[in-house]
Order: structure tokens, then sequence, then C-alpha cells
């Protein structure tokens, strides 16, 4: 339930976004990469591990909000995305025993920066991103033989620092690299307290402005 009313705070927030003096609204599509950092403790629980990538994709509507009047400045771009998300996909080995684990879900991303450059031309911008995620599931496969099951102790809501620049093709069209920054990560993967993992994210993204 608080999932909904989240998602529904972000639709009211957008749409008031438009309505406001001076704001660019547009639409993002984008194809993203994922990763997990292994930190301390997780090495503990599994000896030795293969990292693999996991990929998605994302579309939604952005807001550009500018603080000045002038053509050269600061502004803030926001807005919120839909996303699927390829989590990981590792090769696990407990002593003789291998397998191999992937993470998958759907999500509702945030992100709010501050930027600088031209809203037409270029721009480079730092800031946070919230994302909630909903109907994660992991699909483990070991001796031949696949399972899928939701993924339970997953943590409710992923928040990570990123960085951002891209640069316009026309007044309307344009591009943008959206990554998180590598051991910024705010929240933790899983809700297990020996689980250290965070993750990362890097997007590459196609606007549109309205």
């Amino acid at each position: 339930m608080n999932k909904v009313f989240s998602i529904a705070a972000i639709v009211a927030l957008v749409t008031t976004l438009s309505f406001a003096q001076g704001v660019s609204i547009g639409v993002r599509t984008s194809i993203n990469m994922y990763g997990t950092s292994s930190g301390p403790g997780f090495d503990e629980i599994f000896m030795n591990e293969e990292k693999g990538l996991g990929f998605g994709f994302s579309g939604g509507l952005l807001a550009i909000i500018p603080l000045s009047d002038n053509d050269l400045g600061f502004a803030i771009r926001t807005g919120a995305e839909f996303s699927y998300r390829g989590l990981y996909d590792d090769k696990i080995t407990i002593g003789l025993m291998t397998y191999k684990e992937q993470a998958s879900e759907f999500a509702i991303s945030i992100p709010v920066m501050i930027e600088y450059g031209k809203i037409r031309t270029g721009w480079v911008g730092v800031g946070l991103q919230l994302d909630i995620p909903f109907s994660s599931k992991l699909t483990v496969e070991a001796s031949g033989n696949s399972e899928t099951i939701d993924f339970k102790d997953r943590s409710s809501v992923d928040l990570g620092v990123i960085i951002n620049g891209g640069f316009h093709f026309t007044n309307n069209i344009a591009i943008d690299l959206r990554g998180t920054i590598a051991g910024a990560a705010l929240t933790k993967l899983t809700s297990n307290n020996e689980d250290k993992r965070s993750l990362y994210q890097l997007s590459l993204g196609l606007i549109y402005i309205l």
C-alpha cells in the first residue's frame, strides 16, 4: 500500500511541475546495466563468486526546472521512470557445489539532480536517485535444474548518489549517460545484515523534450 501512495505522489509531482512557469517537460527511455558490490560479510557467505552483470530498460517522464533566467546556469532535473531491472547474474561456489543465481524486478525510479549547463545544449549534474522495487524474483540454477522464487529479503527501497551528463542533437532530442557513483550507494541490496552488497547502475538514455 505504501508503494501505491508513493507512485501516486510521483504522478502528482510531475503533473504539478508541468504547469510551472519555465519548466521543460519531456520523456526519457533508456537501456540500463546493473551490478552489485561485494562487501565485508558477503565473501564469508559465498566463498567463491563470479559476478555477472544484469540488464534492463526504463521509460518515463522528466522535468527540468531552471534556477536562473540566464541561458547558461543551474537547474533541477527530476522525473519518474518505470523500469525492468536484471539486477545481477552470478555464479556462486560453496565448497564443491556450484550454482547460478539471477535476480530481476520491476521498479519506479525518482532521480533528483542539480545540473549546470544549457537546457537545449548540454549539461552535467549530480544528485540522488530513489528506487522503489517490486515483484522482485530470484532464479536459482543447480545441477541442470532451475527454480524461480520471490526475492523475500529484497530491500524496500534503493537510494544512491548519481552523476549525469548529456547533450542535445536538436532542441528537442538529447542523449544522456547516468550512473551510480561507485562506492556511494546509500542502501544495501537486501535486508539481511550479513549481506553488504549495494546495487550500482549505468543508464544510457534518449530524451525528447515536449
